[in-house]
């Protein structure tokens, strides 16, 4: 449906939903005029009938027509959805986000460090004429490598080696701390996407780390991390593809082709296991791609508890050393080129490299420890020299004495650099502070995540206890229950409702409060306020204000279960036959109760309040993000925040509106009438209101990802010294400070090392490193 069909249905639907409530109040107003006498002539009250009854009619009508669109709209979209149309959608989505992450990283500023590989050793792979007859056997295409040998390549030559070389295009990559996997697998991705074609599947990076080979298999970890990292994937699927997620359906076709990182970041006891699932979920026919260390890989082919597991059908590379030349080269021109005041600073370190064996041949011998140390020693554009430190201090054997100690001190001396003054991105958090703010971070990871990489901004409730949440939530839902009524201060200052002359602050609270108690007769007694109030000597407004506080309370109970925490994109209504049968239960059980007690009266105000509570409660659901946009955190925040908004906004006025139905419904049972029907009504609605209001808040703190996330960052920021506008500073780290990469919808540490470091000072040294540099 495209843009203009899209603003005349919106057009429609509000138009029509103006006629039908003018038309229903016009309706409810005549009524009440006729019983109260005030339309004295026939003719006055079958005008006002007519006229009321054709604007409910024209507004019903609209919106029955702007629903059947509506539908047949979602319909023809629906028919649309097709696997390869999902992976060409996110074909487009991964180009725009990785070719953006290459920027951030500076992957090919000055130029693409040279990375190379040569083939792994024949002990931790299968016999090669047998990896070509595994490829065969599965139908893989015949063109591969004749000999191991043809897998050795540099940079962008992966992309050839992974599709063309390797048998069944299974490709596993080892290499050692810091030695490029990640990059290289960034680069293999890039080049799989250009050479796409239609309807072939789709490169999709997973980092390892949250996998947990015993308690899921590998198909249903990468389902939940393409729901994770693309939120817009746990949409379900049109109905000719089941109802399963988008997510299913594009790896039920074969559409997702896994690049999984980070083999060495699983825990050692669970690496033989993962390799085991790896060959269970993606057996020979199915291709990807698996980085990690080389001795860890190396230990879980031999584990100490179990038979030995191997990659079945997999080709190996290991990616080698950076020579001394190319690294001094490297830094030499990040500096500015050879022949420059800033490259020559360098000099001392360069002639160091050029030693076999020295300590900084050692170290800058991976592109982790040279991007650490153009960070640290080299100018940015626009900076000078001067406040920078020398690199000749890496030549100090008194501070640098190992290669250890030589890895400790850049990865010391990395996040002080990254937050010295940038001369086009300021930064309002200095580094003393960004440093608290990441050691706990890393330490958050490490002790309330089980070590995972990822930092997810809905995920940082993990720190907050369950119990302080609640407290903290059932605090807000009970305050904005007390000021609710405030709003009826706002009506009469507005001049809707005349004020009266002795009206004051207590007034409004007595008229809405003693209004609650008389449209909730039996909780007061239920709760033994009556007793209480006799006893104690509240006033009806001090026990409606305690009666009230009680509710807010247990509203946000039982707001808090049953809910997932995403980032939502928008709220939706999901009407099941169960919440619908359950509503209608309920209803009736405590209407009847409640008539049998009391009056028919509160017998209708409670069944129907309760009815439309449950069904409020267990049909608002909030719609996952678009898949089809790069997933931002920091627009994923403002789409959760704004849902949560709507939440607390519609809540209000849905209860605005069925409170006075509600009491129009009960008073023509019971065989009443009222004067001043507007007035009337319109205390009413506002008496929905108050009560809708904090149903609201409760509901929009608890179905969405930005209340828990709210209460954890208030709760943290001191703490952690985490700013306030805790995004804002992830997405500066990232996009300008170089310490966190993104990953999805997540950002992670630029490195395991980096968060290992820092977690680490965070359990030794109270959570900052020495000063280095």
């Amino acid at each position: 449906m495209d843009r203009g069909n899209r603003l005349h249905q919106r057009l429609l639907w509000i138009l029509g939903g103006l006629s039908a409530g003018a038309g229903a109040w016009g309706l409810l107003w005549t009524v009440g005029n006729v019983q109260a006498g005030n339309l004295n002539t026939e003719l006055a009250g079958v005008l006002s009938f007519g006229f009321s009854g054709i604007g409910l009619i024209v507004g019903a009508t609209s919106l029955i027509i702007s629903w059947h669109t509506y539908r047949a709209d979602r319909a023809e979209h629906a028919a649309s959805i097709t696997p390869a149309s999902i992976a060409n959608e996110l074909v487009s989505v991964l180009r725009t986000q990785w070719e953006a992450e290459a920027r951030v990283r500076r992957l090919n500023d000055p130029y693409p460090l040279p990375v190379s590989w040569r083939p792994a050793e024949a002990g931790l792979v299968e016999d090669w004429e047998l990896l070509c007859r595994q490829a065969v056997r599965a139908g893989s295409q015949p063109a591969m490598a004749r000999t191991p040998a043809a897998l050795a390549g540099t940079n962008a030559e992966i992309t050839e080696v992974f599709t063309q070389r390797a048998p069944g295009q299974r490709l596993l990559v080892l290499g050692e701390p810091g030695a490029g996997k990640t990059m290289l697998l960034l680069t293999l991705l890039l080049g799989l996407l250009d050479q796409r074609q239609p309807g072939g599947p789709v490169p999709v990076i997973f980092p390892l780390a949250s996998f947990n080979p015993t308690r899921q298999d590998l198909q249903a970890w990468i389902r939940e991390r393409l729901e994770a990292d693309y939120p817009g994937l746990r949409a379900p699927a049109p109905v000719p593809h089941s109802r399963a997620s988008l997510a299913a359906v594009l790896l039920r076709e074969r559409l997702v082709l896994p690049l999984l990182d980070g083999f060495d970041e699983l825990p050692e006891n669970l690496r033989p296991q993962a390799l085991h699932a790896v060959n269970e979920a993606l057996p020979p026919g199915h291709a990807f791609v698996l980085a990690g260390r080389s001795n860890e890989y190396r230990a879980a082919l031999h584990p100490t508890i179990g038979v030995p597991v191997r990659l079945t059908g997999t080709a190996a590379i290991h990616l080698v050393p950076v020579t001394a030349s190319v690294a001094a080269a490297y830094l030499e021109r990040d500096a500015g080129g050879s022949g420059t005041a800033s490259a020559e600073r360098w000099r001392s370190v360069i002639a160091q490299l050029c030693i076999p064996d020295s300590t900084l041949a050692q170290v800058l011998a991976t592109p982790l420890m040279l991007f650490l140390a153009r960070t640290i020693y080299n100018p940015r554009p626009g900076e000078t020299t001067v406040a920078l430190p020398d690199p000749a201090d890496l030549c100090d054997r008194q501070r640098v004495p190992s290669p250890s100690g030589l890895r400790a001190h850049l990865l010391d001396a990395f996040l002080p650099a990254a937050y010295r003054p940038h001369p086009r991105h300021p930064c309002p958090w200095d580094a003393d502070r960004a440093q608290r703010a990441f050691t706990s971070l890393a330490a958050h990871l490490t002790d309330n995540l089980g070590g995972t990489t990822d930092i997810a901004w809905w995920q940082l409730r993990h720190a907050t206890a369950r119990w302080q949440h609640l407290l903290v939530t059932s605090v807000v839902t009970a305050g904005v229950a007390l000021a609710s009524p405030l709003l009826l201060l706002g009506v009469i200052a507005a001049g809707v409702v005349s004020k009266p002359s002795d009206f004051t602050l207590w007034s409004a609270w007595a008229i809405v409060t003693t209004g609650i108690l008389e449209w909730l007769p039996l909780v007061p007694q239920a709760l033994g306020i009556y007793e209480c109030q006799t006893s104690c000597g509240l006033s009806d407004v001090e026990a409606a204000l305690v009666v009230m506080s009680i509710l807010a309370v247990l509203v946000n109970l039982a707001a808090s279960f049953g809910v997932h925490r995403f980032p939502a994109r928008r709220i939706s209504w999901a009407l099941s036959p169960r919440w619908l049968f359950l509503s209608l239960t309920l209803g009736t059980l405590a209407g009847g109760f409640a008539g049998v007690v009391d009056s028919d009266l509160a017998g209708t105000g409670w069944g129907a309040t309760t009815m439309a509570a449950v069904l409020i409660f267990g049909t608002v659901r909030s719609a996952p993000a678009d898949f089809s946009a790069r997933p931002h955190p920091a627009r994923l925040l403002t789409d959760d925040r704004r849902t949560a908004l709507a939440v607390a906004l519609l809540v209000c006025l849905s209860a605005f509106v069925i409170a006075p139905s509600i009491f129009v419904g009960a008073t023509y049972l019971d065989g009443s009438s009222f004067d001043q029907p507007f007035y009337t009504l319109l205390v009413f609605g506002f008496l929905g209101g108050t009560i809708g209001l904090p149903v609201g808040v409760a509901l929009a703190l608890h179905h969405t990802a930005w209340g828990p996330y709210t209460v954890t960052r208030c709760h943290r920021a001191r703490r952690w010294s985490l700013p306030f506008d805790t995004v804002a500073f992830l997405q500066d780290a990232h996009e300008h400070r170089g310490v966190l990469r993104q990953v999805g919808a997540v950002y992670q540490f630029r490195h395991l090392e980096l968060q290992q470091r820092l977690a680490h000072h965070a359990r030794t040294e109270g959570g900052l490193p020495a000063s280095s540099g």
